[in-house]
């Protein structure tokens, strides 16, 4: 009872997180849309913060397996007040720096909580119910994603900048008050022993060598936030093809409802088909939903974004649940921030590549690109897997 309790004060953990994160993050568009005027500017000054979570992932990691996960959370949620004292600094004084400075304080509390959430799951719930778990830590994350820029969008239009902000920063109020309602005597406490050598980084490596599911796993994870990385992009270009600015809207609500559906469907297909075939199904189906946003037929595109959601909605979860059950549980921090580090290397790559192919070239010779560096990864991993399987048991 204890357990559900503590699952359940997480994954609302989760949720309220996502939500204030989503309504600042539109904040934060319009204060920089106000204050600069360059796109190349406001571009990076958005992807510096995430430049500097890459760097800073392997340092986190080594500090969540180091430390109670609750501290962690705790630490997560303490900073993000200060990066919203920041911002309200910014939009007083009109100062860009201040707003630098908070997106990195903003990273850095991502870069903790996230790989801690789930890397402490596991801790929770027992094995069977991991998939479960997975699957709704994902849906209510993407819930808030919806949400939060919907609400954002329209508090923007009838309140202050400064408003916007008061309000996300009540929110992680609430959630460092549901972090200290957590009881978590049963999750690991890695390095209690202050003598104790932290754990070295390096470590994981050897691990995952022990594991060749774990390399397969992390390959196929390019291939959708590949998709991710460009999606934005992807939609104004689409929006524009069909002279559509609401096309936005429904493509976003198409692709978030297919994310929620995959839910429904997730523990059975896994019973009837096996967690490898879905993981190789769900890359695939990414690579079907590239191909098809080629031609201009809205309805073709509409269900691309569809079965993108439904691919990435089954394919995630299943791939985190997976790297809980093969890595050692005192690694987990380590190897969800390096899975954080991969995925928003990716992202961001593909942010850059997309906007410059899409200038140079165009929207089908981008995707054609993008499909066959994903079929390439799909195949290579599909290769090493077979090879693992072929290996004698010792």
């Amino acid at each position: 009872m204890t357990s559900s309790k503590n699952m359940w004060l997480l994954l609302s953990g989760v949720f309220v997180s996502e939500s204030a994160a989503w309504i600042g993050t539109i904040g934060s568009l319009q204060f920089l849309s106000e204050t600069l005027d360059s796109r190349f500017y406001q571009s990076s000054i958005l992807v510096s913060g995430a430049l500097f979570g890459i760097f800073l992932s392997p340092y986190a990691g080594r500090i969540i397996d180091s430390f109670h996960p609750k501290r962690i959370l705790l630490f997560s949620g303490i900073i993000r007040i200060l990066a919203i004292a920041l911002m309200m600094w910014a939009i007083w004084s009109s100062n860009v720096w201040f707003m630098v400075a908070f997106q990195m304080i903003i990273v850095i509390a991502s870069t903790f909580y996230f790989p801690t959430i789930n890397a402490v799951i596991p801790a929770l719930v027992p094995e069977r119910q991991l998939m479960r778990a997975n699957m709704l830590n994902f849906n209510l994350a993407t819930v808030a994603r919806i949400l939060g820029t919907a609400l954002g969008g329209i508090l923007i239009t009838f309140i202050s900048l400064e408003l916007i902000f008061i309000l996300s920063g009540l929110i992680y109020l609430l959630l460092i008050a549901l972090t200290l309602m957590l009881r978590m005597e049963h999750a690991p406490h890695p390095h209690t022993n202050k003598n104790r050598q932290k754990p070295a980084f390096s470590e994981l490596f050897q691990l995952m060598r022990a594991e060749p599911a774990v390399p397969n796993l992390l390959i196929l994870t390019c291939i959708p936030f590949l998709f991710i990385g460009g999606l934005n992009l992807f939609t104004i270009e689409i929006s524009e093809q069909h002279r559509m600015d609401s096309l936005k809207g429904i493509i976003y609500a198409v692709e978030g409802t297919s994310i929620l559906v995959a839910g429904v469907f997730m523990k059975r297909l896994a019973a009837r088909w096996g967690k490898s075939t879905i993981l190789f199904a769900g890359a695939f189906a990414v690579i079907v939903s590239m191909l098809a946003l080629i031609p201009a037929n809205m309805p073709l595109q509409l269900a691309a974004f569809s079965l993108f959601g439904l691919a990435s909605g089954l394919f995630i979860p299943l791939s985190n649940m997976e790297a809980q059950v093969l890595i050692s549980k005192d690694a987990l921090g380590r190897f969800f921030s390096f899975k954080r580090m991969i995925e928003t290397t990716t992202i961001q790559v593909s942010l850059i590549f997309t906007g410059m192919t899409l200038d140079l070239l165009s929207l089908p010779a981008l995707l054609l690109i993008y499909a066959a560096l994903s079929m390439a990864a799909v195949l290579i991993a599909r290769r090493r897997f077979r090879a693992a399987q072929s290996l004698p048991r010792t």
